[in-house]
């Protein structure tokens, strides 16, 4: 039977690399991976594969990454992870993707780049790729929830309820709702390697 075509991943080939340098066999690493011997004396020519490995950031953006083409413009995709580095450095809480894509566009034309792109979504999710980078919820302060409050309150309503007499159809709950106008997004784009985003109290200024 005709063996189906696989692709392997970048992990796998810099793994297959490194055994095939401790002496595994070709048959072995075939077998194993399920290709072909030519994909393996092919893989053994390009070590510039351990190279590129060593010095990515992201392990696990390289968990899907199969080629080790990269972008258009090496220019341009150094100065924007500088600056996405920068803004998170800085302790800006939140960036998004229609912000990373506008600062492409601001150093496509400082750049004088003569291509045209348009940095659509597509080109946005090739970028994040490359740099491990996802969306992340950032946490706020952490409280602890007044237990005992809560409690306390249960008694008080039951006691109203008892005293007035009402009825299931006469007791409801009622809320407000509230334009936060000046409170920052809950999430943000952040690299893998980064910690955990964690946020500062919220602006209460509200219509």
């Amino acid at each position: 039977m005709k063996r189906k075509h696989k692709s392997l991943s970048m992990v796998e080939k810099v793994e297959l690399l490194k055994k095939l340098g401790k002496g595994m066999s070709v048959k072995s690493l075939c077998e194993y991976y399920g290709i072909g011997s030519s994909t393996v004396y092919d893989l053994k020519k390009q070590r510039k594969i351990l190279k590129f490995f060593a010095e990515h950031e992201s392990r696990n953006s390289l968990i899907a990454r199969k080629t080790l083409e990269g972008a258009r413009s090496s220019e341009l995709d150094s100065a924007l992870i500088k600056w996405f580095k920068l803004r998170r450095s800085e302790g800006l809480l939140s960036i998004s993707g229609e912000m990373l894509m506008e600062q492409a566009r601001i150093f496509h034309k400082e750049l004088n780049l003569t291509y045209q792109c348009e940095y659509s979504q597509g080109w946005l999710q090739k970028f994040k790729c490359r740099y491990g980078i996802s969306l992340h919820k950032v946490s706020g302060e952490k409280r602890n929830a007044d237990t005992e409050a809560a409690a306390n309150f249960v008694d008080e309503f039951a006691k109203i309820v008892a005293t007035e007499k009402l009825l299931p159809e006469q007791v409801y709950n009622a809320d407000e709702t509230a334009l936060s106008w000046y409170r920052m997004p809950r999430k943000t784009l952040a690299q893998d390697i980064e910690a955990a985003p964690v946020g500062g109290k919220d602006c209460k200024d509200r219509v």
